[in-house]
């Protein structure tokens, strides 16, 4: 809800549990957003429907050895009601600035540094006496966000190696229609890495690293409280002509929870004709955060969530390029899935656990050149998610979902 695309390169999108590479909260994926490059300037405009108005512009310059580039970015939009039964809208506005930089020490020795900043508000509907259900009202959120890192790269023959330290701040202020405050929060976190790769023989190589994240948060109506929790993994990868497979594990130590050990792995072999077949197992942890342990909704009784995942597929060529064709199947048993409720007790909602759920469905893909230029493709995903003690569906999981763009 902080990240405008104005500032961000590429950002993909990883299914599953994947603990092992990812860490502590890769329990059902990953979205890995990579910084904007531009060398030159860049800019765009967009405009639409509810007085929708985006620019960003990029630029950057530098060559292979230092370069240093700035982003920024506007979004607002008039919006609309967030209540079903109101009228006022509810509109939006955020403005992004990001930078990058990096310089070669040596030929092999990196130093880079990046920052962002993001501020943005936005209406928001409230429960009114005297009913208190969703109504019109004219309260506000007001986020600010700063988050950036610094840090030294090596790039050896055989081995490369990224060490960073990181830091994330986000700030919230809830106000009503008069201005005055009636909520506020601050969470911030930080973090120390390593990650490495060593090319051990042939088409056998390592991949290793650990970190360690302190968080911290404390809102209007909560003292403050912080947490830390450390890691460390390794997995070996093998490509040896069509067969490529990895497996791994990782070791995690929260200061409230404990450590645990999570395992995952894949595997893949050419057919030929450009088709491919490929299977993976992972697991994933998530402990609860401050907010859901502490905050005026939170429980102290959370478990950490944990999942294992499994999927199984066959795709031809990559996507986006020539005829692409994919079909997956998958699973994801979580254990302890944390989600949000209402209780006797706790009217005004409470985190809560819910013991055992589990996600399973297909997913298919198609693409194609249509003429130079023009590529059209799509994907369809069914998916079956059901909490497994009361049989119920998991709220908010849609069983049928595509996209179908040109």
């Amino acid at each position: 809800g902080n990240l405008l695309l104005g500032t961000a390169g590429k950002v993909a999108v990883l299914r599953g549990s994947n603990s092992t590479i990812w860490g502590s909260e890769a329990v059902g994926g990953v979205v890995d957003a990579s910084t904007r490059t531009e060398r030159g300037l860049r800019g765009c405009t967009a405009y639409g429907a509810r007085a929708t108005l985006f620019a960003s512009a990029a630029a950057g310059a530098g060559h292979d050895e230092e370069f240093f580039g700035l982003t920024g970015s506007w979004y607002e939009t008039d919006g609309f009601s967030a209540a079903a039964s109101g009228t006022e809208a509810d509109g939006s506005q955020q403005f992004a600035l990001g930078t990058t930089a990096f310089v070669n020490l040596t030929p092999s020795l990196e130093l880079f540094a990046h920052g962002n900043f993001a501020e943005g508000e936005v209406e928001i509907d409230g429960f009114p006496a005297p009913t208190y259900v969703l109504a019109d009202t004219d309260d506000t959120q007001k986020t600010t966000r700063y988050w950036g890192d610094v840090g030294l790269a090596y790039y050896g023959n055989d081995l490369t190696l990224r060490a960073a330290y990181s830091r994330s701040d986000t700030e919230r202020a809830n106000r009503n229609g008069a201005g005055a405050e009636t909520f506020a929060s601050d969470g911030s976190s930080e973090r120390v890495s390593l990650r490495g790769e060593y090319r051990l023989l042939g088409g056998l190589a390592l991949a290793f690293g650990g970190d360690h994240e302190w968080t911290a948060f404390e809102t209007s109506f909560d003292a403050a409280a912080e947490t830390e929790i450390s890691g460390a993994y390794a997995q070996v990868g093998w490509v040896m002509g069509r067969l490529a497979g990895r497996a791994g594990g990782r070791v995690d130590d929260h200061e409230q929870f404990g450590t645990n050990v999570s395992f995952g792995g894949d595997v893949s072999y050419g057919l030929g004709s450009g088709w491919r077949l490929r299977a993976s197992v992972g697991e994933g942890l998530e402990a609860p955060t401050l907010y859901q342990l502490l905050s005026f909704y939170g429980n102290t009784q959370l478990e950490p969530e944990e999942s294992t995942s499994y999927d199984l597929g066959v795709h031809k060529v990559q996507r986006g390029t020539g005829l692409h064709l994919a079909l997956t199947g998958f699973r994801r048993n979580s254990d302890n899935l944390i989600g949000f409720g209402f209780t006797a007790d706790r009217p005004s909602g409470v985190y809560l656990n819910t013991a055992r759920a589990r996600a399973q469905g297909i997913e298919a893909e198609a693409g194609i050149d249509l003429a130079p230029g023009l590529r059209l493709a799509g994907t369809y995903a069914y998916v079956d998610a059901e909490d497994r003690t009361s049989g119920l569906e998991l709220a908010r999981r849609p069983n049928h979902f595509g996209t179908l763009y040109a």
